[in-house]
C-alpha cells in the first residue's frame, strides 16, 4: 500500500505526514510519500526541527513535485491524501485517477505570522493534529474488511 501525501509547496504538511506515516506504520505493507502541486524546493526548516525534536527521521525528506508519481517508472499509489487548506484559498491538486482519496484541511503553518516561538508552537500544534490523523488512518488500515468504504472512512478522519 502506497500512500502519497499532496499540498500546495510540499515544504510542510505533507512531508510532516511523510515523516510520521512512515515511522508510524512501520508494521504495515505500507509507505508514505509527499508531493506539491507547486512545491518550492525547500523543506521548511521549523518542519524538519519539530520532526526531528518528536524522534521522527528527517533523512531523505525533500521538497518534490508530483509530476514524479505520474510516470511509468512511479511506484503506484493506493490513497492520495490532499493537505491543502483550501479556505486560505490554496491550489489542491486536481485527482483524476480511480484512486482513493481524500481531502483533511490542515492550515499551512509556513503561513503564520508570529514570533518565531509562536511559530515553534504553531508548527508543533500542525505536528500534532498531522500524528492524530496518522494513527487513525494507520487503525483504519490495520483492519480493512471487504466491501469496506474506505473512502468515506478516510474523509471521515479528516473532518
Amino acid at each position: 500500500m502506497n500512500i502519497l501525501f499532496l499540498c500546495t509547496g510540499n515544504s510542510c504538511r505533507s512531508i510532516m505526514a511523510e515523516a510520521i506515516f512512515n515511522h508510524k506504520a512501520v508494521s504495515l505493507a505500507a509507505h508514505g510519500y509527499s508531493a506539491g502541486a507547486f512545491p518550492n524546493g525547500i523543506v521548511h526548516p521549523i518542519a524538519l526541527q519539530v520532526l526531528d525534536k518528536a524522534d521522527y527521521s528527517v533523512e531523505g525528506l525533500e521538497s518534490k513535485s508530483w509530476d514524479m508519481f505520474s510516470g511509468d517508472n512511479a511506484p503506484v499509489m493506493n490513497m492520495v491524501i490532499t493537505l491543502c487548506d483550501e479556505a486560505q484559498g490554496e491550489m489542491c491538486p486536481v485527482l483524476t485517477e480511480d484512486i482513493i482519496s481524500a481531502h483533511w484541511s490542515i492550515p499551512d503553518p509556513a503561513y503564520f505570522e508570529a514570533s518565531q516561538a509562536q511559530k515553534l508552537a504553531e508548527f508543533q500544534r500542525i505536528m500534532r493534529l498531522i500524528e492524530e490523523r496518522i494513527e487513525r488512518l494507520i487503525q483504519l488500515l490495520g483492519h480493512i474488511t471487504p466491501g469496506q468504504d474506505l473512502a468515506a472512512e478516510l474523509a471521515a478522519i479528516g473532518s
